[in-house]
C-alpha cells in the first residue's frame, strides 16, 4: 500500500508522461521483484517516493543483507499473531517485539519497524531462537517471505538486464540532441534503434522519458 504519489525521476507519474512502469519493467531492468516491496516499506506510506534505479538498487542490497541475517535462523517457527510470538519469546525478545509492534501501530511506521527489526537481528543479547521468532513475526507484518527467500533467489537477487540502462540513457540523450538540432532523420534513426531494443520513449514538456515496452 502506498497512499501518496510515486514520483518517477522527480516528476509525478501521469498518463501525459507516458505509460506507467509495470513490475515487469523493473525486473527486466535488473531489479528483483521483492526489492520493490522493500523500497515501499523504506518510506512512510503518506510520503512521496521517487522511483529511481538507485533507490531500487539500494532496496535490493538492503533486502539481500536482511535475508543473509535471517537464513541462519531457519526454519522459522510458526507465528500467526502477536500473542503467538510473545508466548515464544524470552524477556529481551519481548521488548524487541514491543518496539517493533509500536512502530507498526504508529500509523504503519514501516521505516521505523524495519529499523527496529534490523537492530534486533544484530543485538548480541538476543538468542538465535528469539531472533527467529522475531523474524517470523516481522514477516507477518512486512510480507517479505523471510521464511522462504534466500539472498540468491530470483525474487531477491539482481538479474542482468538485456540492455544496460547506461546505453539506453546514451541513446535517449543522442536522440534528444538530434531533435534539438532539428536533425529529424537522426532522431528517427535513434528512436528506431531504441524500439529494436524494446525501449519506448515518450516526449514530455520536462524532456524525454523512457521505459521498457510491454511484451506483446
Amino acid at each position: 500500500m502506498h497512499n501518496e504519489f510515486l514520483l518517477l525521476g522527480g516528476a509525478k507519474i501521469s498518463k501525459s508522461a507516458g505509460r506507467m512502469p509495470a513490475l515487469r519493467d523493473l525486473t527486466e531492468a535488473g531489479h528483483p521483484a521483492m526489492a520493490f516491496r522493500y523500497f515501499l516499506l523504506m518510506a512512510h506510506y503518506r510520503s512521496q517516493q521517487d522511483l529511481t534505479g538507485d533507490g531500487l538498487s539500494g532496496a535490493s542490497s538492503a533486502l539481500r543483507r536482511l535475508l543473509a541475517r535471517v537464513e541462519p535462523l531457519r526454519p522459522l517457527p510458526v507465528v500467526t499473531n502477536y500473542g503467538d510470538a510473545y508466548a515464544q519469546l524470552g524477556a529481551e525478545g519481548r521488548l524487541a517485539l514491543d518496539r517493533f509492534d509500536a512502530a507498526v501501530s504508529d500509523d504503519l511506521g514501516t521505516p521505523r519497524a524495519l529499523a527496529e527489526f534490523q537492530g534486533a537481528l544484530r543485538a548480541p543479547g538476543l538468542s538465535s531462537r528469539d531472533k527467529a521468532v522475531l523474524a517470523a513475526a516481522a514477516d507477518q507484518a512486512l510480507g517479505l517471505d523471510l521464511a522462504g527467500l534466500t539472498a540468491g533467489s530470483p525474487q531477491a537477487a539482481a538479474v542482468t538486464p538485456s540492455v544496460a540502462a547506461e546505453r539506453i540513457e546514451e541513446l535517449v540523450a543522442d536522440r534528444e540532441a538530434a531533435r534539438q538540432g532539428r536533425d529529424w532523420a537522426r532522431a528517427d534513426e535513434v528512436r528506431a534503434e531504441l524500439a529494436d531494443l524494446g525501449v519506448q520513449v515518450t516526449d514530455t514538456q520536462d524532456g524525454p522519458r523512457w521505459s521498457l515496452a510491454a511484451a506483446k
